[in-house]
């Protein structure tokens, strides 16, 4: 069971929204034909909430992010060498995981495809929901491609969660995120107590997110703090105190806007977004059917959606 004491998110075959094949980046060892650049949904909030960005291989980070200090890659470790996972059988319950509702309301998003690529930052062209074959360490025998329109790679990305253990939180995007919206009433003890927003600036360019300005902001105290905050709490935890550094943290946020990024970012546009993440005891809140993943991978269901599990996501609305 991983528990480090940082806040990590986890990039993985769901999480990039698009990929830019117009304008490509230097080919990796996980690359096997096509090498796109990768672009986040809200970089920012990516940028400035985590302690560590842990993705999958290199294939899924944007250029200009590939050798920040904070940024890990599962490739280069063994964490994965008994990961037992088919994707072919996860990739055969995702009727059984998600409704059709579920499934219809994340397709729906096609309908609104340019109106997410502005809103994400990207002005240069058009881009992809998915990447080509991909080659992961520890992984092989499996044909991986990323892409944040299909379910299946939502189930791999669970499973590789619970493979991982406790303190990796799943990085969403506005697709995934509508594929994880629940279709039911949910009973009011199994729904987060509460959602942290963050009203985040993001920039994109050609290369990536990344701009070094986002580090001065990143060791800014309130930032560190709520990072620290949010890596040590359990299912319960004071409210007051979230509200409180949820206002403070907001509040730093729209300082270094003014006194930073549209300074250091003059003559550049930057898109709005509203990171949201869940604490709390949030079981079961995602998807009424992904505990059928057991099936494959048993502790799914005893790790991964047991009732004393914590539950961070981070979520991404575009707003």
């Amino acid at each position: 069971m991983l528990l480090t004491g940082k806040r990590i998110g986890y990039v993985g075959l769901s999480s990039p929204i698009f990929y830019d094949y117009q304008n490509t980046v230097e080919k990796v060892q996980s690359d096997v034909a096509s090498s796109p650049n990768p672009i986040l949904d809200s970089p920012a909030g990516l940028l400035l909430g985590y302690d560590e960005i842990w993705f999958l291989c290199r294939s899924l980070c944007p250029q200009n992010m590939r050798n920040l200090p904070y940024v890990k890659f599962i490739e280069d470790t063994n964490l994965l060498i008994n990961f037992k996972v088919l994707k072919s059988d996860l990739d055969s319950l995702v009727t059984e995981c998600f409704s059709e509702e579920q499934i219809a309301y994340q397709r729906g998003a096609f309908t609104q495809y340019d109106k997410y690529l502005k809103q994400v930052g990207v002005s240069w062209g058009k881009a992809d929901n998915h990447s080509h074959t991909l080659k992961i360490k520890h992984l092989d025998g499996f044909d991986l491609s990323a892409s944040s329109m299909f379910p299946g790679r939502v189930l791999f990305d669970l499973a590789v969660l619970t493979h991982l253990g406790r303190g990796v939180e799943l990085v969403t995007n506005s697709f995934t995120q509508r594929l994880l919206t629940p279709f039911r009433d949910i009973p009011k003890t199994k729904v987060t107590e509460k959602i942290i927003r963050l009203e985040l600036d993001n920039y994109q360019s050609i290369s990536g997110p990344y701009h070094p300005v986002y580090d001065e902001i990143r060791d800014n105290i309130y930032i560190t703090d709520f990072r620290e905050w949010i890596s040590r709490q359990q299912d319960s935890f004071s409210k007051k105190e979230a509200d409180e550094l949820e206002r403070d943290v907001n509040n730093q946020l729209k300082i270094a806007k003014k006194n930073a990024l549209l300074k250091e970012l003059e003559g550049n546009s930057l898109a709005r977004s509203l990171s949201k993440i869940a604490i709390g005891k949030t079981v079961d809140f995602i998807s009424p059917g992904v505990g059928l993943a057991y099936k494959i991978l048993p502790s799914l269901k005893e790790e991964f959606l047991n009732e004393n599990r914590r539950w961070q996501a981070f979520l991404v609305s575009i707003e």
